[in-house]
């Protein structure tokens, strides 16, 4: 017995960086799941030790708890950098529905719409960079004039991000200026004024794409860009597609920018309207991943309350697993009639690592556009006031 008390004396006067060392090859040898026991077993022998000895039982204990806790340590070096991405399940079969928010004409005619500090040897501390939290990723589209009196109403708190629609290259950027001043990243998508798809395309509004550049930057913080968001039934998805490709490795040279596409939220739909990989990869093919940082949608519920903005948000990341070449989604728009609809896409999101951001369509006048008001709001007040799921 007085062995085993040597042999933790001797492991607890090593060096912190041998302990992890000797305990990361521990972590390695150990067989399949027996690794979790460890400070279980550590505390049952501490104590039979002690009592066959006569030794303190409650010294005894702490070294061993120590050592535990330098085991869970070795651990979670050795994890670190693993993609722990949760895997969302995901149902082909398709039954009827009615249609979602922003559904255009097209030739398918059933289609719609600070750390903590830690100690370290010799008294020093480390201190870790702050990591944002789950229920930072959400945001707010308001219309102008109403912007100020609908952020007092959610509560400014954890609204990170404003989304922002222009009509042409060359609107005013004041809204972004005023979205970075107070904090938030600006969520910006343009349509392209009097040039078509093909022309943007082409090059033919390339002037002003750099004049756009030169203003971006002349705005210091962060920015999420988007050229035309919903694009199904104003133009074929080859027009869109070859836009995408030659407009958005322009915008992505101003600084601090990340570009991307907000699709139809009904893509992903699991009722009758909802597309298949194949018919999704005509509008996001494998060159366009290549280009964006973020695919996004705009996710909301039907108007027959068969679905809410959840089913197609976790569809749509599930699909972003199933194809690949996915770096992050996001949801330019959501919003529902219910408020355990609102509620249910919140979790999916604060439980998706891929999804980064989320924006409440909180713009009115009415349908899937009604302001929040009632338990709709009190849901979205709730669903970003913590992390974890409500």
């Amino acid at each position: 017995m007085n062995l085993v008390k040597k042999l933790i004396g001797i492991y607890m006067n090593r060096p912190i960086g041998v302990k992890i060392i000797i305990l990361a090859a521990l972590l390695l040898s150990v067989v399949g799941g027996a690794g979790v026991y460890l400070e279980h077993d550590l505390k049952l022998v501490s104590k039979a030790v002690a009592y066959i000895t006569g030794g303190d039982i409650s010294e005894i204990s702490e070294s061993n708890e120590s050592i535990a806790g330098d085991f869970e340590s070795a651990k979670n070096e050795s994890n670190e950098g693993t993609d722990n991405k949760q895997s969302t399940p995901t149902s082909d079969k398709k039954t009827s529905g009615s249609t979602a928010k922003g559904m255009k004409p097209s030739s398918k005619t059933t289609k719609p719409s600070t750390g903590a500090a830690s100690p370290q040897q010799g008294g020093q501390t480390t201190t870790s960079p702050p990591v944002s939290t789950a229920n930072d990723k959400f945001g707010m589209s308001a219309p102008s004039d109403k912007w100020s009196e609908r952020l007092a109403q959610v509560g400014p708190s954890h609204i990170k991000y404003r989304r922002i629609f222009l009509q042409s290259f060359t609107d005013n950027l004041s809204k972004v200026s005023e979205a970075l001043n107070a904090g938030m990243t600006p969520v910006i998508s343009w349509k392209t004024g009097s040039y078509s798809w093909s022309q943007v395309a082409s090059g033919a509004a390339d002037g002003q794409l750099y004049n756009l550049v030169a203003q971006l930057n002349a705005i210091p913080g962060p920015k999420i860009l988007v050229v035309h968001h919903e694009p199904a039934g104003d133009g074929t998805y080859q027009d869109y597609t070859a836009m995408q490709l030659h407009a958005l490795p322009i915008l992505k040279t101003a600084n601090r920018a990340s570009v991307g596409i907000i699709g139809n939220g009904w893509w992903w739909s699991a009722l009758g309207q909802g597309y298949t990989d194949a018919e999704i990869a005509q509008w996001i093919p494998q060159s366009l991943k290549n280009v964006c940082d973020f695919i996004a949608a705009d996710t909301y519920q039907d108007s027959g309350l068969n679905e809410d903005g959840s089913v197609k948000a976790a569809r749509m990341a599930a699909w972003a697993r199933r194809t690949g070449g996915v770096k992050a989604l996001g949801i330019g728009e959501f919003n529902g009639f219910t408020a355990l609809s609102i509620t249910n896409v919140m979790n999916v999101v604060k439980a998706d690592s891929l999804f980064k951001w989320a924006l409440v369509w909180n713009s009115g006048p009415s349908g899937l556009g009604t302001p929040l008001e009632g338990d709709r709001l009190q849901a979205f007040i709730n669903g970003k006031a913590t992390p974890n799921q409500t």
